[in-house]
């Protein structure tokens, strides 16, 4: 019985083996999360928390109105938010009067109450082309397009390290100015269904990447756009329908092969599991009892009988007095009889 488990046990890991690489085959695209796509947010910096109202800097609420001021003279007005094939959302600032700040910290919060750290990579610098002074992109990874940013950084003539917070703006599709160093190519990855991005009431989705449209998030640069641009458009079943995608969807003659291959191959391996466990135990359960039956059948009616007499004729034999001890009664028998007779 432990050696039937045994065998019944390998032959079900190896099957699972042998579907989880039919699977990884057959459906690579399942390791994309989401479509990559670009889009362009305002930001909206301020000196106290938005969403506990909190103001975290270490001059308090002693001068609130020179602090926002401040703060939005630093912070670039838009942002740009990418969204990788494996899901994962970034977001790209810029800061102006970057000779004047410095030991620049960013932390990102899904809630606006509790905030992580986040690695932030300079992606480039240069000069504004309003206010002609230093810049610096900083571009890091954010739990969604709702984040709320902690950010720190020392301001050189204040001689001081300022506190304040970020937050972002509905999302207009693409890269709608030429400001940021774009990462992720849109459109790329597969998944079920895209997640729509928040846009505002007023704007329709705009072309495709970076567009040279000219600076600034209006709905100029989207004018001239297909009103069904960007929409993207399913079945019943989940599957993309949009343009060329639904034959791209379809299987291909390959595909179909490669399916039929791996259910007979699955199926060889089913049947082997129930000859191994099931079908050779009970024959040879058969063949024993097939043996045995025969054996029974050769052996004489009569030849129990007969060595059962034989076995008796041998015990009487040992019971039977020896002939001497015979001869020795039967003359003393015949004394006593003729002395009777006397």
């Amino acid at each position: 019985m432990t050696t039937r488990i045994r065998s019944t046990c390998a032959a079900a890991c190896a099957l699972a083996t042998v579907l989880a690489l039919a699977a990884g085959t057959v459906f690579p695209g399942t390791a994309f999360a989401a479509v990559s796509a670009v889009y362009t947010a305002a930001t909206n910096p301020t000196y106290e928390n938005p969403v506990t109202g909190a103001i975290e800097d270490s001059a308090g609420g002693s001068n609130v109105a020179l602090a926002e001021s401040m703060v939005t003279s630093i912070v670039y007005e838009n942002a740009l938010i990418e969204r990788d094939v494996d899901g994962t959302m970034y977001a790209s600032l810029r800061f102006k009067l970057a000779d004047q700040i410095s030991s620049i910290g960013l932390e990102a919060s899904a809630d606006g109450s509790t905030y992580e750290a986040v690695e932030a990579v300079q992606m480039q610098t240069g000069t504004d082309g309003v206010t002609s002074t230093a810049t610096a992109d900083y571009r890091f990874a954010i739990p969604s397009e709702t984040s709320t940013i902690r950010c720190s950084m020392d301001v050189i003539p204040m001689g001081r390290a300022v506190v304040y917070f970020i937050s972002f703006g509905a999302l207009q599709e693409g890269a709608l100015d030429d400001t940021f160093l774009q990462t992720v190519t849109p459109g790329e990855g597969t998944e079920d269904a895209a997640p729509v991005a928040a846009s505002s009431a007023g704007n329709a989705s705009g072309g495709e990447g970076s567009t040279d449209e000219g600076p600034g998030p209006n709905a100029d640069g989207l004018a001239s756009a297909s009103p069904n641009a960007g929409v993207q458009e399913f079945d019943e079943e989940g599957r993309e329908v949009t343009g060329d995608k639904q034959a791209e969807g379809s299987l291909d003659g390959g595909s179909v092969a490669m399916i039929a291959a791996i259910a007979a191959g699955v199926a060889v391996i089913a049947g082997a599991v129930v000859y191994a466990t099931y079908v050779r135990p009970k024959r040879a359960r058969q063949a024993s009892a097939a043996a045995a039956a025969a054996a029974a059948a050769s052996t004489p009616a009569g030849s129990g009988a007969k060595k059962a007499f034989g076995a008796d004729m041998a015990s009487a034999a040992k019971k039977a007095p020896a002939s001497g001890e015979v001869s020795a009664a039967s003359k003393a028998l015949d004394g006593d009889g003729g002395a009777s007779r006397a």
